[in-house]
């Protein structure tokens, strides 16, 4: 019994336990043949030795560790950093050594746990709320019973056993189980337009798909329009959190951070975002990373890689730059004419969201069975998410095209882009009036300064400026028939040739498919 730690504290639990008045110090230095200043070490020693008898330690591509247990029935995995593990050991090491565990000592048996995990464990995949599996998906519902809903071309099921670890944040919420229902249960609950539903049931439908590119949601809309509340539902049904509505991030740390704990980013009451910040919301969206010294005395990084959902609302619209434009679904929500307490829209929502969860399962599992037979010639940026968008409006039996609302959505999200950039006005009057221009930048700027100024802020100050917001605003400007090539640096400077497309220099879109029987809606 001397070697084995964790039988000697449960011997001595029991002892402790049987009588309030014995002393079993003297016992305990016997057995063990230590003095008292061993003890802090015994008992890292002894919380080691009993999670690696009851847990699976191993590591992720990224070197991270993990712990899998068995707990009440079920299987359970936590990053051996966080607080789901810090409370695990703790209840392990009071009711089977009868101990508790001091900040050093847990400290030590941490770091003792990683380098076994990170060294001898194996190294696996975990997933954050939703994983990929074969011929479907598994969405983690982050209840108390680690169950999971699967989605296929078959339908759905709750699977009390779900093939693959999943993780989880000490604010992720659970999901319900979802019973058969019907998706167009959610319109009474958030303030969607009639022709921008389907846009969202994608979006909604494509946070669950970790393997492609995210897309971001942006709602805008006055005071009075329900943007809060709209938002928080949606959040609900696709990765549900203590906390849905964050505050607008103030950096690009901030939202990588918020990011880091959370499959889905979301931020409310948006003003503004500055170019770094909407550069950083375009590498959530495809995944990447953020990284910065952790301390100030060494040279070490402290890296945050993620990939992305993303919601956000405001006022007014903040994606400004076409490379966030192009990946950014945004609604504008009409003034709300009716009001009633918050109290009675929750309880409403929280009984039908098992019906609206079933129903958007169901579509979800319908859209699995067209999605490898739809074609599109010529496909835009986002070509995962406008391939899912028209396989759901054939479940949805929608006859319009996906294509085209996706594409619309986009060109109003570039005509903002166009309408807050006095360069790229400038560039429209410019050709409008005098046809196609050819030239240096340096005659560009001194031409447009002369005639064509826009007395408004962010206009380009230099050579340099100008030749960047003319490559930031050249995919707006050939969305609306203007064309800029920059034909490289010669002896005067850079060059670029401006010119109206036309009607055959843009991209045409063509939709085919087959009809496949429906799938069941539920296995």
């Amino acid at each position: 019994m001397r070697h084995d730690l964790v039988e000697f504290y449960r011997k001595r639990n029991e002892i402790k336990s049987a009588s309030q008045d014995t002393q079993i110090t003297d016992w305990t230095k016997a057995v063990k043949s230590v003095d008292d200043s061993d003890e802090r070490y015994s008992n890292a020693s002894a919380l080691v030795q009993l999670v690696q008898g009851q847990c699976e330690l191993f590591n992720d591509d990224r070197d991270r560790a993990y712990a899998t247990f068995q707990q009440n029935g079920h299987h359970e995995t936590w990053d051996i950093n966080s607080k789901g593990f810090e409370k695990w050991l703790s209840f392990k090491a009071y009711t089977e050594l009868g101990v508790t565990v001091n900040q050093t000592t847990y400290s030590a048996v941490i770091a003792t746990l990683a380098g076994f995990a990170i060294h001898e464990g194996t190294k696996q995949e975990v997933f954050l709320r939703t994983a990929p599996i074969e011929g479907g998906y598994l969405i983690d519902q982050t209840n108390d019973n680690w169950s999971a809903i699967e989605v296929s071309v078959r339908g759905w099921k709750v699977v009390s056993k779900p093939e693959v670890k999943f993780i989880r944040s000490s604010t992720a919420a659970p999901l319900p189980d979802p019973v058969e229902g019907d998706i167009t249960l959610l319109w009474n609950h958030v303030n969607i337009p009639d022709e921008s539903q389907s846009l969202v049931t994608t979006f909604m439908i494509e946070s669950w798909r970790p393997e492609t590119p995210y897309i971001i949601l942006e709602l805008s809309g006055e005071q009075g329009s329900a943007k809060s509340t709209t938002h928080t539902r949606i959040r609900q049904i696709i990765d549900p959190n203590q906390s849905p509505l964050r505050t607008a991030p103030k950096d690009v740390q901030d939202i990588f951070v918020s990011a880091g704990n959370n499959h889905m980013a979301s931020f409310e009451n948006m003003s503004n975002l500055s170019p770094k910040m909407q550069d950083a919301l375009c590498t959530l969206t495809t995944g990447g990373g953020f990284a910065a010294r952790k301390l100030y005395s060494d040279a070490d990084e402290s890296v945050i890689e993620v990939k992305r959902s993303i919601m956000i609302n405001g006022i007014n619209a903040v994606a400004t730059r076409p490379d966030l434009i192009d990946r950014v679904i945004h609604i504008d929500l009409p003034r709300i004419q009716r009001y009633e307490s918050a109290i009675k829209l929750e309880s409403k929502f929280e009984a039908d969201f098992p019906k609206i969860l079933g129903g958007l399962l169901s579509v979800f599992s319908r859209s699995l069975s067209y999605l490898p037979i739809v074609e599109i010639e010529n496909l835009p940026r986002m070509a995962d998410f406008v391939l899912l968008g028209e396989s759901i409006h054939k479940a949805l039996e929608i006859d319009t095209s996906f294509l085209d609302k996706f594409l619309g959505n986009r060109s109003a999200g570039l005509q903002r882009s166009m309408e807050a950039s006095p360069a790229a006005m400038a560039i429209i009057k410019l050709i409008d009036d005098t046809g196609d221009y050819s030239g240096t930048v340096k005659d560009l700027k001194f031409l447009l300064d002369k005639g064509y100024h826009y007395q408004n802020e962010g206009w380009p100050k230099s050579v340099k400026g100008l030749s960047e917001a003319l490559r930031r605003s050249s995919p707006a400007l050939r969305e609306f028939g203007i064309e800029i090539k920059h034909l490289g640096h010669k002896r005067d400077g850079s060059h670029v040739l401006i010119k109206k497309l036309e009607n055959d220099d843009h991209n045409r879109h063509i939709v085919t498919s087959q009809q496949i029987p429906q799938p069941p809606m539920t296995m």
